[in-house]
């Protein structure tokens, strides 16, 4: 039974911790394992959105080990602003809920996320193939959304 697949397996669960301030969103790994052990962002074998609304540029991409973020702006639009994210599983997004006018849990690609509202800015959290993944933006819910639905994996 040790040998089994099930047994090597990760198993991940998406949690949600909500405080007072701020929902830590994160994936917490338990491993259960035997003793013995297109757009040009110039990424390759990684997730990225394959839609962004019209008159958005790239303006940052960052890569670490843990993390992987593009920056959006449209320069026609004063403070008009898109952060995509891709997190490792180890990774813990705090995303500030004090207050919020919206959080909601919204349906990503039939995956449970959850949408949150504060001031001018929306936040989209969810999870796909063992990552965790966040858009905010100053455009609106729905559009975000449909940027979060579009994300794919580039080869």
């Amino acid at each position: 039974m040790v040998t089994a697949v099930a047994f090597r397996t990760e198993v991940l669960n998406f949690l949600i911790q909500v405080e007072e301030k701020y929902t830590s969103f994160r994936l917490k790994g338990n491993n259960i394992t035997s003793s013995e052990g297109n757009l040009e962002i110039g990424w390759e074998n990684s997730y990225a959105p394959t839609y962004i609304p019209e008159g958005f540029q790239v303006i940052q991409n960052y890569v670490s080990e843990s993390q992987k973020r593009l920056v959006f702006s449209n320069e026609q639009v004063q403070d008009s602003i898109i952060i995509y994210t891709e997190s490792s599983p180890s990774t813990v997004l705090n995303v500030d809920t004090e207050n919020a006018s919206l959080v909601e849990t919204v349906n990503i690609n039939n995956t449970s996320g959850t949408a949150v509202k504060k001031d001018e800015h929306t936040s989209i959290i969810w999870e796909m193939d063992k990552l965790i993944f966040m858009v905010v933006g100053s455009v609106g819910k729905d559009e975000l959304i449909k940027i979060a639905e579009s994300v794919q994996y580039l080869k």
